[in-house]
């Protein structure tokens, strides 16, 4: 038996980008991470490591700030694996773009006042989707590693 697989590296939240991908009669659908738009979080960061080579403090996120960056994140992330679940189960790889954890919520909740909708209980609630992280899965007898990122040591 054949399996189909579409694998897609790097969204970076550009569902335009992938409905321009046909996608027919597709068994399994791989995501290599980066799942969401970060385009706030990245503006803040580059801000911070120009910061820093001039020896200024960090510019800390206010809890506005904060609240745009994680709905930035967190729509653009559902809007991705929502639209390709349609066509096949989906396994997919957080990579750097960071889906806050039912955790991390609580957090941001407890440190900011901020009230959070929980990306993961969100993709739980559309089902066909897998993040992984770190493990081996046999999926209709392919062995296939998920690993978030490595450091080569040779």
């Amino acid at each position: 038996m054949d399996m189909r697989i579409l694998a897609i590296g790097d969204p970076h939240g550009s569902l335009d980008k992938i409905k321009q991908i046909p996608i027919k009669d597709v068994d399994l659908i791989l995501l290599t991470g980066d799942l969401g738009k970060a385009d706030l979080a990245r503006k803040r960061s580059f801000e911070n490591t120009k910061r820093k080579q001039q020896g200024l403090p960090k510019i800390k996120d206010t809890t506005q700030e904060r609240r745009a960056i994680h709905k930035e994140i967190h729509e653009s992330t559902l809007e991705i694996l929502r639209y390709l679940s349609k066509y096949a189960p989906v396994y997919a790889i957080q990579g750097n773009v960071g889906i806050p954890s039912v955790s991390q919520v609580r957090e941001d909740y407890e440190k900011y006042g901020l009230r959070l909708t929980s990306t993961m209980e969100q993709l739980r609630k559309i089902g066909n989707i897998s993040m992984v992280k770190n493990r081996l899965r046999v999926l209709e007898g392919l062995r296939i590693g998920f690993l978030e990122y490595f450091t080569d040591t040779s």
